[in-house]
C-alpha cells in the first residue's frame, strides 16, 4: 500500500508542476533523488523495478535494479524477492541471457555469504545454466540445486512451493522406494500441499550417495540430472503434467537417451495399398504417432513404446498403435470382417517388421504373422496353392479371423510380460557418466583393524589388473594426433574420500604413483600396494577412483599430469567402525595374502596382499587378522581358540564344506592359544592343493575368547579362477 502511495503522490506532484507552469521532474531523475538523497530509498527503487516488471517495461525495470544491485547486492524483499532475481528476469526479457545467469550467480553467492537463500533465485539460475549448457556454472548450480531441496526441511510459501513441487516431481522416478519412505514423499503424483511432509535431507544424502567419481568437486551424477531434465522439458514439453514433459521425460530422465530410437510409420507401399482399397474407412493419418526406445545397453529387456495421446506421450502397448477399427470386429462369416482381419495382420506385421532388430520376442511376433500372412489372400481365405482340399472351405476361411483374434490377444500378454520383466531387470535409474571413459581395470579389496587409539584403520590394498594400462590401437592414435608419442610412461592418482554417514566428504586421501616400461614387463605394471585410511569411529562410507595420466613434459621438461586416459572407480558403502569398547570381543577384517613363489613354504611374514577376487590351486593362500580386547585369566594370560571353515559354493547358491566328513583334513580346524597381551595378531595359512578349482570358497574364521566365552567371526569370499 505504501509504494501505491508514493506513486500516486509523484505523479500528484509532477500534474502540479505542470498546472503551475514549472517542467515536472522525470520519474527516473526522482528515483535517482531517492538512492542519492534518502538514507532507506533502496526499497522504494526495488519497488520500481517490480512494478516496472510487472508491467512490462523491461529496459526501465533493468534501469532501476540495477541501481539496487549496486547499493545492495544482496537486498532481499521479504515478498518480492531478491533484486538479483528481478535484474536477471529483467536482462532475459531484453536478450540478455549471459548477463542474467550472470546476475543471478552473483546474487546466489551474495545471500550465500549473508547466510541467505532465495528459492526463485536459484531456481531461475538453475533452469537457465542447464537449458543454455553454461558449464563454468555447472558447479555453483547444483550446489543452489542441494541447497535448495533443504530448503524442504522449512516452511514454505506458495511460491517457494510451485518451485519445489516440479523438481520433486522430477525426483520422483529416480529414488528409491526406500529413500522416498524416509523422505515422506510416497505419494504417486506429488502436489504443493504434500510438501509440508517431505523432508530434504534423506534425499540430499541420497544424492550425495550418487556421486560417480569422488575425487572431483562436483557431483557429476547431479549434473547429468539436470541436464536431463532442461532437455526433456525442451523437448519432450507437457505442460499440463508437473514435471513439464509427458511419459518420455520420465524414462529419459532414469536412463538419458536410448541406444536405439525408433519411429513405426506405416507408410510402406504393400500396407498402404491394402488400406486405400474400398471397404474400410481408414487413412494413415488414424494410425497414432509414437516412438520406440530401446535401452539394450543397460539390459535386453529395457524397450518402451510410447504412443501420442491427449495429454501427449505415454507409454503404452504394441496395440495402442492400430486405430481402434484394426483391434478387433473379427469375423469370417463377411467378407468386411475379413478384410478387417487381413489390414490388422498387415499393419502388425509392418510395426513388427520395424522393430524386430531390437527384441528377439518382436523378431517373432514378426515372423508368425509374416508367415501366415504368405499363406492367404487379402480376405484369409487360403491361396490356391495353400489350399487343404481335405478340410472344407468355410474352416480355412474362419482361420483368418481366428488367427487375428488370437494374434492380437497374445501380444497383449506378451506385453503384458515384457513390462513385468522390465521392471524386474530395469534398474531404477542410470548414469552414463563413465560409461564413455575407457575404464581402468583395478582389483581391490578392504580390511579394517582397531587403531591404539579406538579409531578404525581401513586398509585399501589395489593393483591394476595385468595389461589393465594398455592402451587401444585407437586410444593411441587419437593421442598421436594430439602430439603424444610415449605410451609406456603413465602416473595413477589414486584417490580414497572418507564420508561420514550422511556421505558428506570428511577426509580426501590421495597418492601419485609413476608407473613405467609396461611393455617390457609383459603387460604387468605395479606391486600390489596398500593405502590407508584413518580416524573413523562412525558408520562411514569409502570412494575410490584412480585416475590414469600420460606423463607430460614441461618447458623444463619435468615430468607432469598428461591428458587422462581411464579410469576406474569403488565404492565401499555403510562400512561401521570396529568396536571399541575392551568388555567386548573384536575382530579386525581377514586380510587375504598370499606367499610369493620364491618364499619357503611356512614364511607367512612373506606372504603379500593379494586384491584379486579369482584364485587357483596353486595359491598358497594366507589369511591374516587381530582379535581385540581378550580377557586375561586368574594367571594373567589370555586364552582364546580359533576355528575356520572353508565351504564352497554350489550352482544353487549352497555353501557345503570343501572336503567329506571321511577325509582327515577336515576343512574345519580349530585350535586354542594362550598369551600375553589383549591383541592377538595372527595367521592362517590355507593349502588349496585339494581343491579342484571349479567352485568358489567361502572362509570363515572364527574367534572364541575362553576366558568371558565371546565369540566373533569373520568371512571372506574367494572366486574360482575361471568360474
Amino acid at each position: 500500500m505504501r509504494n501505491s502511495v508514493f506513486f500516486s503522490y509523484v505523479w500528484l506532484v509532477a500534474i502540479g508542476l505542470l498546472v503551475l507552469g514549472r517542467t515536472p521532474i522525470a520519474a527516473q531523475d526522482i528515483a535517482e533523488s531517492r538512492v542519492d538523497s534518502t538514507q532507506g530509498a533502496t526499497p522504494l527503487v526495488f519497488a520500481d523495478g517490480v512494478a516496472a516488471m510487472q508491467d512490462g517495461d523491461e529496459r526501465q525495470a533493468e534501469q532501476l535494479l540495477q541501481r539496487v544491485m549496486s547499493e545492495d547486492p544482496n537486498y532481499l524483499d521479504e515478498n518480492e524477492g531478491s533484486a538479483a532475481y528481478w535484474l536477471g528476469k529483467a536482462y532475459a526479457a531484453n536478450g540478455k541471457m549471459d548477463r542474467a545467469i550472470q546476475t543471478w550467480r552473483l546474487g546466489l553467492i551474495a545471500l550465500n555469504e549473508d547466510d541467505r537463500f532465495e528459492v526463485r533465485l536459484a531456481n531461475a539460475y538453475i533452469r537457465h545454466v542447464f537449458r543454455h549448457a553454461s558449464e563454468s556454472n555447472y558447479r555453483l548450480a547444483t550446489d543452489a540445486y542441494v541447497r535448495m531441496l533443504r530448503e524442504l526441511d522449512d516452511p514454505l510459501d506458495a511460491k517457494e512451493a510451485a518451485v519445489l513441487s516440479r523438481y520433486l516431481a522430477n525426483l520422483m522416478p529416480l529414488l528409491p522406494d526406500a529413500v522416498k519412505r524416509s523422505a515422506g514423499a510416497t505419494v504417486e503424483r506429488i502436489k504443493n500441499q504434500d510438501l509440508s511432509r517431505v523432508k530434504g535431507d534423506p534425499i540430499v544424502t541420497w544424492w550425495r550417495s550418487e556421486d560417480p567419481m569422488p575425487a572431483t568437486l562436483e557431483n557429476e551424477r547431479v549434473i547429468e540430472h539436470l541436464e536431463r531434465v532442461a532437455y526433456a522439458q525442451e523437448h519432450f514439453a507437457q505442460a499440463e503434467r508437473l514435471t513439464g514433459f509427458d511419459e518420455r521425460g520420465d524414462i529419459y530422465l532414469r536412463y538419458g537417451a536410448p541406444k536405439h530410437r525408433e519411429v513405426v510409420r506405416f507408410n510402406e507401399s504393400r500396407l498402404t495399398d491394402e488400406i486405400f482399397r474400398p471397404g474400410l474407412s481408414i487413412n494413415l493419418s488414424d494410425f497414432p504417432r509414437n516412438e520406440f526406445w530401446s535401452y539394450g545397453d543397460i539390459d535386453r529387456s529395457g524397450y518402451y513404446l510410447f504412443v501420442e495421446g491427449d495429454e501427449g506421450y505415454r507409454i503404452g502397448q504394441f496395440d495402442d498403435l492400430l486405430p481402434r477399427q484394426l483391434r478387433s470386429g473379427f469375423s469370417s462369416t463377411s467378407e468386411r470382417g475379413r478384410r478387417r482381419a487381413y489390414l490388422s495382420l498387415s499393419a502388425m506385421r509392418a510395426m513388427y517388421r520395424r522393430l524386430s532388430p531390437y527384441h528377439p520376442d518382436l523378431a517373432v511376433r514378426h515372423d508368425e504373422i509374416a508367415n501366415y500372412l504368405a499363406q492367404v489372400t487379402d480376405v484369409g481365405v487360403a491361396s490356391r496353392n495353400e489350399v487343404d482340399p481335405s478340410e472344407a472351405v468355410d474352416a480355412q476361411i474362419s482361420r483368418g479371423a481366428t488367427f487375428a483374434e488370437r494374434t492380437v490377444r497374445e501380444n497383449r500378454n506378451r506385453d503384458e510380460v515384457a513390462a513385468r520383466i522390465r521392471q524386474k531387470n530395469m534398474p531404477q535409474q542410470s548414469t552414463r557418466v563413465l560409461r564413455e571413459e575407457p575404464a581402468l581395470d583395478i582389483a581391490a579389496r578392504t580390511a579394517r583393524f582397531l587403531e591404539d587409539d579406538g579409531t578404525t584403520r581401513t586398509e585399501v590394498y589395489w593393483c591394476p589388473t595385468p595389461d589393465a594400462m594398455r592402451l587401444s590401437d585407437d586410444q593411441q592414435d587419437e593421442l598421436e594426433d594430439q602430439g603424444h608419442d610415449r605410451f609406456d610412461q603413465y602416473i595413477v592418482r589414486f584417490t580414497a574420500a572418507q564420508k561420514n554417514a550422511a556421505y558428506q566428504s570428511r577426509v580426501l586421501n590421495r597418492k601419485h604413483y609413476r608407473i613405467g616400461d609396461i611393455h617390457q614387463a609383459g603387460g604387468r605394471t605395479i606391486p600390489t600396494q596398500t593405502l590407508q585410511v584413518r580416524g573413523d569411529t562412525a558408520l562411514h562410507h569409502l570412494a575410490l577412483q584412480w585416475d590414469q595420466y600420460l606423463v607430460a613434459r614441461d618447458e623444463q621438461g619435468e615430468a607432469q599430469l598428461g591428458p587422462r586416459v581411464k579410469v576406474a572407480t569403488m565404492r565401499r558403502d555403510s562400512v561401521r567402525a570396529l568396536i571399541n569398547d575392551d568388555r567386548v570381543l573384536e575382530m579386525s577384517d581377514l586380510r587375504v595374502m598370499v606367499l610369493p613363489p620364491e618364499a619357503s613354504a611356512t614364511a607367512v611374514e612373506e606372504a603379500i596382499p593379494y586384491p584379486f577376487a579369482q584364485i587357483n590351486p596353486d595359491m598358497t593362500l594366507v589369511l591374516y587378522f587381530e582379535a581385540y580386547h581378550l580377557a586375561f585369566t586368574g594367571e594373567d594370560q589370555t586364552r582364546y581358540s580359533i576355528e575356520y571353515e572353508v565351504r564352497r559354493q554350489e550352482q544353487d547358491g549352497r555353501l557345503v564344506r570343501l572336503f567329506t566328513d571321511d577325509d582327515p583334513r577336515s576343512t574345519a580346524t580349530e585350535a586354542t592359544y594362550e598369551g600375553s597381551s589383549r591383541t592377538a595378531k595372527e595367521y592362517i595359512m590355507l593349502d588349496l592343493s585339494d581343491w579342484e578349482g571349479g567352485d568358489d570358497l567361502r572362509v570363515t574364521v572364527r574367534v572364541t575368547d575362553e576366558a568371558t566365552g565371546q565369540q566373533v567371526e569373520r568371512s571372506v569370499d574367494l572366486e574360482a579362477a575361471g568360474g
